[in-house]
């Protein structure tokens, strides 16, 4: 036997803009709950979203000479791995190189 143990919640209509500057927009309606934050004005409204970027260093990149993120080298910089198989963690916490790691059983919260 089951029971339905959710509880039935608050809810309201939101209006929103839907659609690709191409194609043309609408606005469309849908139920939300009532925590929920309100949606997004239309881009014309915002400074930064919607609008074009300006890349300074794109000619740099192009022709080679630009640095990316992953050519940056900080001393005492820490990189981090997603290990899916558990004798690859087991191994890892050998290696000296390693400073910790995270398993199933010590995550606290973090789910997987």
């Amino acid at each position: 036997m089951s029971f339905d143990t959710t509880k039935p919640t608050a809810t309201r209509t939101d209006t929103f803009v839907f659609g690709i500057p191409q194609n043309g927009f609408e606005k469309k309606e849908r139920t939300v709950p009532i925590d929920e934050p309100p949606p997004l004005t239309a881009n014309a409204e915002f400074t930064y979203i919607g609008k074009p970027t300006i890349r300074y260093d794109g000619p740099a990149k192009v022709m080679g000479k630009g640095k990316y993120t992953a050519d940056v080298n900080l001393p005492g910089i820490l990189y981090g791995r997603m290990v899916l198989r558990c004798f690859f963690a087991v191994s890892a916490k050998v290696s000296q190189s390693c400073v910790g790691s995270t398993t199933r059983k010590n995550s606290g919260s973090w789910r997987w």
